[in-house]
Parts: structure tokens; C-alpha cells; sequence
């Protein structure tokens, strides 16, 4: 196999040319003045011709040459063969596999951080700070202390703002997560914010089982609401900085208000559970109309029997379920 662009092999009158990648199934054969000077066999195994002298006489005679002449070009041929091909012929052969390099391996001694933790307080007063330290596992079993070199952060600064230092302080009553992270290893830590005495109420709202985002609820002081928030996209709501006997009042569109009454010495839940009253179950018709706003002028405009589409709907309801079956419909 040659793979060193083309080789040439050249005197006054003879040339072989040798492309990349050619494989020789045949003897190549060298001819000078219309004679085989040397072949050039598998396994770049080079046979030299004998070379013979004659007289030219017409189209296809050959004049005289001096042996001595004849053999000094066949030893120059050879030994210029022998010199091209010694210097292209590839040193690596394309069919020999590639060698893969072996990852790269750690120093001995060398250590590597695992994982981080972070220690502190589960519960800080309103108007006051906490040191809180992170704690980095090391791969060769030890620990260090990594809070001067972790990234502090805290997910509600309003609650607890954390500083670089890992110096936290405590704002108004709630709830915040706050991380450190470091060399791609991260750890979290909630942390309530809460009055001395005071605790967390959480609980989950519902219809037949399925949660209810966006309903509110109040703590009540009497008739009046002293404390108000609402559900997230999960149906949980919270309240923090509560104790001892209280009213929890739910409501929402489409529901009636619901109390619980409860003593609260400790964090706890209390969940709200409707039943749906609305009805809608029952035929209707219904109609789909493209926007004033969609573009008429463009090669993707809707034809105009497409900008109105009507449907018959049946629909049926358990709970707050609905189930929608058009008639009609592609």
C-alpha cells in the first residue's frame, strides 16, 4: 500500500506513477524506451531486466548503446526506486487499528471534593442572623470546611438573606431554602423564619381529590382576616407565626366558604375538602373563530372556511372533571 500522494519515478525517458491508496494485484512494470527495465512485485520485491543493446532501423527499431551506458541507467532507475519508495511508503498502515489514549489519571495523592452539606439552624427569629457552615466530603474520607469558598444563595432574601460569609439574617416570618455550592457540588437547606413560640400551619385544598390552585385563605381574628394567602399550582397553602386556638377560612369562585377550627402547639396541617355544586353537564355548541389579528395576505394565511369552526359538544362532568366529545371534529 502507498499512501504518500504519487509517487513518480523518473529518467530521461521512463516514468511510473503510483496513486494514494492503489493496491498492486499485478507485477508494476518499469519501461524505458520500450523495453521493461525492472518490475516492481508484491511486497515491493524489484526485479531488474537485463538490458540489451540494438540497432534502430525505422518506426520501431532501437539505435545503438554502449552497455556500459545501459547499465549505468538501470543502477540509477533501481537505485531511484529504491529511494522514492523508501521515502513514501506510509509508515502507518491504514488498516491498522487506532490506538485509543488512556484517560487521564489523577496524581497520586491527589483529592477531589464529593459532596457538600450544610449545617445550621432549622428555625431562625424574625430580626436576628445565624451562622450556617458548609461542610465538603472529600474523596479520601475526610471533611473540610468549605463556607468561606462556597456561593451563598437564598431563594427568598425578604425572608432570609444570606451573606458570603454564610452569615444569614431573618426578616419577616416564612420560609427559605437557601444553598451553597461549590466545584459543581451543590447542597439546600429550608429554614423557617418564625416568632419564638410560633409555628408553621400548612394543608392541602381539594375537590373530590383533585388540588384547588388559587383558592384563599385567611387566618381569621374574630370576623376579620389577620393573615391571608393562597394555594400554589400543587393546592397547598401556608401560614406561618401561628399558635394556639385558631379559625382557617377557604374560599374561592364557584365554592362555598369552609372553617377549620383548630389549637396549634406545634407546626401542623389542616386540610379543606369540597365537593363541587356547579353542574355543566349537557350539550352545547361550540364555535371557534380566528383572531381579527391573524395575517390574510400571507402564503400560510387560513382560508375562509377555516376561520370559523363549529362544533356540537356533549359534555360530562364527575366532581370537577369535565369530559368534552365534539361531534364533527378532524
Amino acid at each position: 500500500m502507498f499512501c504518500a500522494g504519487r509517487v513518480l519515478i523518473c529518467s530521461s525517458r521512463s516514468t511510473v506513477s503510483l496513486g494514494p491508496q492503489q493496491k498492486r494485484k499485478k507485477p508494476l512494470t518499469v519501461i524505458h524506451d520500450r523495453r521493461p527495465v525492472f518490475e516492481i512485485r508484491r511486497r515491493n520485491v524489484i526485479k531488474v531486466h537485463r538490458v540489451h543493446s540494438g540497432t534502430r532501423s525505422g518506426v520501431g527499431g532501437y539505435g545503438k548503446r554502449s552497455e556500459a551506458t545501459m547499465s549505468r541507467f538501470t543502477t540509477i532507475t533501481f537505485v531511484t526506486a529504491l529511494l522514492v519508495f523508501s521515502v513514501t511508503a506510509c509508515e502507518k498502515s491504514p488498516t491498522r487499528p487506532s490506538v485509543v489514549a488512556p484517560p487521564p489519571t489523577q496524581p497520586a495523592g491527589a483529592t477531589s471534593l464529593q459532596s457538600i452539606r450544610i449545617e445550621g439552624p432549622g428555625s431562625v427569629p424574625p430580626g436576628t442572623t445565624a451562622q450556617f457552615t458548609a461542610i465538603g466530603q472529600i474523596s479520601d474520607g475526610t471533611t473540610r470546611d468549605l463556607t468561606s469558598t462556597v456561593t451563598w444563595r437564598s431563594s427568598d432574601a425578604g425572608v432570609l438573606a444570606i451573606s458570603a460569609s454564610g452569615e444569614a439574617t431573618a426578616g419577616r416570618a416564612g420560609e427559605a431554602t437557601i444553598a451553597a455550592e461549590n466545584n459543581g457540588k451543590r447542597a439546600g437547606l429550608e429554614v423557617l423564619v418564625l416568632t419564638p413560640g410560633r409555628f408553621r400551619l400548612t394543608g392541602l385544598v381539594s375537590d373530590s381529590g383533585i388540588p384547588l390552585a388559587g383558592m384563599t385563605v385567611d387566618l381569621l381574628d374574630g370576623s376579620r382576616a389577620s393573615m391571608s394567602t393562597r394555594t400554589d399550582a400543587a393546592g397547598i397553602y401556608r401560614l406561618y407565626d401561628v399558635a394556639g386556638d385558631i379559625e382557617v377560612r377557604v374560599s374561592g369562585q364557584g365554592y362555598p366558604e369552609q372553617v377549620n377550627r383548630l389549637t396549634v402547639t406545634a407546626d401542623a396541617r389542616s386540610d379543606f375538602a369540597f365537593t363541587s355544586r356547579s353542574d355543566f353537564a349537557g350539550s352545547y355548541r361550540l364555535t371557534i373563530t380566528a383572531s381579527a389579528r391573524c395575517p390574510s395576505n400571507v402564503p400560510w394565511a387560513l382560508p375562509p372556511e377555516a376561520k370559523v369552526r363549529a362544533y356540537d359538544a356533549t359534555i360530562t362532568q364527575t366532581g370537577p372533571r369535565l369530559n368534552v366529545a365534539l361531534s364533527g371534529a378532524p
